[in-house]
This record gives C-alpha cells, sequence and structure tokens, in this order.
C-alpha cells in the first residue's frame, strides 16, 4: 500500500502538468497537497501496521562486472517519521499555496508539479540507504527546486533560482566526493579527513552556516508558503539527515580538532544568525536567517557526538522544519492581507489573531521556550553540553535569546491595527483565508503537542532512532517531564498564546 501511495502521487504530479492550461491551478495545487497528506497518512498507517522497516524500492540501479550499485530505500527508525514530516508539512504547505491564488488562474500546474517532485526526492533521500546514489537524488531535488522557482513566476528577472540550484549541485558533489572516497585505498588518516572535510561541507551548505547562507536568503525570495514546502522541508531537512548518519555512524568519533571546530562552527551559526533575524526587514527572510540559526544547534550537537548527537540532533533537526514551516504559513497570510512582508510597510485592517498565534508558536519553538518543542532537545543538548563542553552553554543560551527577541516587532506586525486602507485594495475573501488559517494552525500544533508531552516524540521515534542510530551503544533516556512539569509547561504554553 505504500509504494502504491507514492506511485499515485508520482501520477499527480503528472495531472498536474498535463492539465496546467485547462484546469484551474488552485484545483491542481489543492490535488498536490491532499496527495502528500494521503502519502503521509500511508506512511504513518504502515508503520503502525507493519513496524519498521519498510521497504519502497530494492532494485540493481548499475551493475557491472565486478560491481553494482543498489537502489534501496527503506524507511528505518530515524528517517521514517523526518519523511513523515516533509510529506504532511509538505501537503500543508501545497494546500495554503493552492487556497491562496485567483479562483480562475490556470498555466501554473507546472509549479505544484516540480514542487511535489522536490518533496518525493527530499523523502527518497531520507529512505536512501545507498551514499552512491544520494548525491543524485540531492541533484534531481535542487533541479526540481530550481524549477518551481521559475515556475512560480515570482522571481522573474531574478539570479535567485540559479544561485539555489548551484549551491545544491555544489552539495551534491561534496556528496559525491565523500561517497567515492569510502572504496579509495589511501592511506587511514588521509581518507578519513578528506570524508570529514566533504561531510563538513555538505552540512555547511545545506544547512546555510555563515558564509554560505546566501542561498537560503535567495529562496525566502519565493511566496512564503512555497519557501515552506522547499526551504524548511528540502535540502536542509535532508542535509540534516545525512550529516547525522554520518557522524553517529563512524566507528572512531572525530578527534577533538574536529570536534571543536564542529562545535565552534554551530556557535558562530546559531550567534551569526540570530543577530541576522533581528536586523532582517522582510519576514521571509528573517525566518530563513531563524532556520540556519537552529541549525547551528544541530552542527555543536554533532561536534558532541554521542547522546547529544543520537538523542538531541534529530529533535533539533524536526524542531527548526517544523517551526520554521509555521512561520512562512502565517506570514503567506499576514502577506496576501498586506501585500507586502516588509515590517515597515504592513498596515493591516485588522489584527490577525489565528495567524499571529501560529507564528508565535514557531517562534516559540525555535527559540526552545517552555512548553513548545524545541525546548526539550535544547535541554537534552545543554545537559551533554554539561559534560562535554560547558563553556559553549552561554553562547548557546545567549544565541537562543535573540532569537526569541526577534519574534517580538513580527508578533507586532500580525496584532496591530492599522487605518482602514481603501476599499478593493486587497480582494480579502474571508472564506478562503480562513482556510488557510487551518491549515497553518494544523502545521503549528505538533509544536505544542510535543512541547508538553515530549514522551510521545520519545517512545515513538526518538528512543527507537537512539537504538537505530548506535545499536551497541547503550540506551538511556533523556530528561523526561513529569506530570508536575507537563502542567508547568502547558500553562507557559497558554499564558504566552495569551499575550
Amino acid at each position: 500500500m505504500l509504494t502504491l501511495a507514492f506511485i499515485l502521487t508520482l501520477l499527480v504530479a503528472l495531472l498536474c502538468l498535463v492539465l496546467s492550461g485547462s484546469v484551474p491551478t488552485r484545483y491542481l495545487g489543492v490535488a498536490a497537497g491532499v496527495a502528500l497528506l494521503a502519502c503521509g497518512a500511508a506512511l504513518l498507517v504502515a508503520r503502525a501496521r507493519g513496524g519498521l522497516p519498510l521497504e519502497l524500492v530494492d532494485q540493481s540501479w548499475i551493475a557491472l562486472e565486478n560491481y553494482s550499485v543498489e537502489i534501496v530505500l527503506r524507511f528505518d527508525a530515524v528517517s521514517w517519521a523526518l519523511a513523515l514530516l516533509a510529506l504532511v508539512g509538505g501537503g500543508l504547505a501545497l494546500l495554503a499555496l493552492a487556497l491562496g491564488l485567483p479562483p480562475n488562474l490556470r498555466g501554473f500546474g507546472g509549479l505544484f508539479a516540480a514542487a511535489l517532485l522536490a518533496l518525493l526526492a527530499v523523502v527518497a533521500g531520507l529512505a536512501d540507504q545507498s551514499l552512491l546514489f544520494l548525491p543524485f537524488l540531492w541533484a534531481t531535488a535542487t533541479l526540481l527546486v530550481f524549477l518551481a522557482l521559475r515556475a512560480s513566476g515570482a522571481l522573474s528577472g531574478s539570479d535567485a533560482p540559479l544561485v539555489v540550484l548551484l549551491t545544491g549541485l555544489l552539495g551534491a558533489l561534496a556528496l559525491l566526493g565523500a561517497a567515492l572516497l569510502a572504496p579509495v585505498a589511501l592511506p587511514g588518516a588521509v581518507a578519513r579527513q578528506a570524508t570529514l572535510v566533504c561531510w563538513t561541507a555538505v552540512g555547511l551548505l545545506a544547512l546555510g552556516a555563515p558564509p554560505l547562507h546566501a542561498p537560503f536568503q535567495e529562496l525566502a525570495e519565493a511566496p512564503a508558503a512555497l519557501a515552506g514546502a522547499l526551504l524548511a522541508l528540502g535540502l536542509p531537512l535532508l542535509g540534516g539527515y545525512a550529516l547525522i548518519r554520518f557522524f553517529a555512524g563512524l566507528s572512531v568519533p572525530p578527534g577533538p580538532a574536529w570536534r571543536l571546530t564542529l562545535t565552534l562552527l554551530g556557535l558562530a551559526t546559531l550567534l551569526v544568525c540570530a543577530a541576522g533575524a533581528a536586523s532582517a526587514g522582510r519576514l521571509r527572510r528573517l525566518i530563513a536567517w531563524q532556520l540556519s540559526a537552529q541549525m547551528g544547534l544541530l552542527l555543536i550537537a554533532t561536534g558532541q557526538g554521542g547522546a547529544a548527537l543520537r538523542v538531541a540532533g534529530p529533535a533539533l533537526l524536526a524542531n527548526a522544519a517544523a517551526s520554521a514551516l509555521a512561520c512562512y504559513l502565517a506570514v503567506a497570510i499576514l502577506e496576501r492581507r498586506a501585500g507586502t512582508d516588509q515590517l515597515s510597510e504592513i498596515k493591516l485592517r485588522e489584527p490577525l489573531i489565528l495567524p499571529g498565534l501560529v507564528f508565535l508558536a514557531g517562534a516559540a519553538a525555535a527559540a526552545g521556550l517552555p512548553g513548545w518543542s524545541g525546548m526539550w532537545p535544547r535541554r537534552w543538548l545543554v545537559d551533554e553540553l554539561l559534560r562535554t563542553a560547558p563553556w559553549a552553554i552561554p553562547p548557546l543560551l545567549a544565541g537562543s535569546a535573540l532569537l526569541a527577541l526577534t519574534a517580538v516587532a513580527p508578533l507586532a506586525s500580525f496584532w496591530r491595527g492599522a487605518a482602514p486602507s481603501p476599499a478593493g485594495d486587497l480582494d480579502a475573501q474571508p472564506r478562503r483565508l480562513s482556510a488557510i488559517g487551518l491549515v497553518a494552525a494544523a502545521s503549528a500544533a505538533p509544536l505544542l503537542v510535543f512541547g508538553i508531552a515530549p514522551q510521545l516524540a520519545w517512545a515513538g521515534w526518538l528512543a527507537p532512532a537512539q537504538r537505530a542510530l548506535a545499536p551497541a551503544a547503550t540506551t538511556a533516556a533523556p530528561a523526561l517531564p513529569g506530570l508536575a512539569t507537563q502542567l508547568a509547561c502547558g500553562l507557559a504554553a497558554l499564558a504566552l498564546l495569551g499575550l
């Protein structure tokens, strides 16, 4: 059933291309979003019924006389939840994008086909078990993101799609280099150092670490809902997952110099990108900075290794993607109402309460505030830093506090009223905007649920993921809240939402 669901999703992408000129784009976009949601539901049902692993494809790709490359797409204890996030989150993002289009608009079916296929390529990369096939999937996702940006029409005359394409292909080359180094007969130290250099380059490119953050800002120029699908759930998600799998799978951990380097790179990414978010004048760019700042925490966890990487790493990655998605969907509503995402130019006829709450949920999770999903992986990371690198805790907390402060001005833009705009300035359609609001709220709900009850994520995903990443290591549960702490987190979240 799972394989059939993916095949049907591919057929929906084909229909979006074929019917682009004859069927309103909104209907095609809704079909694309529903197809991804249905595929996510099929994955969840297969996970509940059959357990893990869940196999999609297992066949030979390249067969030579003495060598062959196998295509093995299989969801395991680590990848299935991230794939579910990409499918469900991507479905919600495409729904929000489709519902914001004019009813009779035609000719943009290629946009939804490319975005749908890009998300499927990312999901295939999450399921891939062959390092040699991963660069091909990475390059495919990059090309499809480029085509989606071109098809959107919002970046005509801009170099942003080309910058995204070139950077993504550079990441694919770094991945290919890492894959080709594995069987090469080099001296052990030389091959190890070269492989670590390749994987560090992949991490910096995929996670938007300075000075390689520019592609994130270029991709943030896309419509907000499209940026939520392609940026929050695109190559950063795939790159973060690949980084976790590689460093967690090393038989010999990196030496102290590499660990220090990764920790310093993570702290620099967190602080520089948090400062970039604080100085951003546009909301879409602010969220891109915020996403990279959170990815800095993943680099810190990678540098620590051990439980910091196996437990906190996947949770930090999932929280970064989910919080950025929620923020982008909230901004999609604000931008449609105000006509801009420039903070100094936003003027609303009335406050946007629900979208503002969705943005607040995403920003609170990104900053790690109590009651939201970002708090617990930060707590687990800090617990490990107390043992391995206590000097890194003050800058980590400073970066998180700066991320929290960056949400103040955007929240004010959602909730402040302004002088009424001239009639007909913006064709607000309450029914459609209400539907988009519900879609955005659905994207933010997990941030609250897992913030109050992280046991759900631990039992359903993180504990099996930790065993899969390090089968020989002792599986130890991190700090989990008792009933009193859960109630306190719930009250903290409700108090924040009531502001």
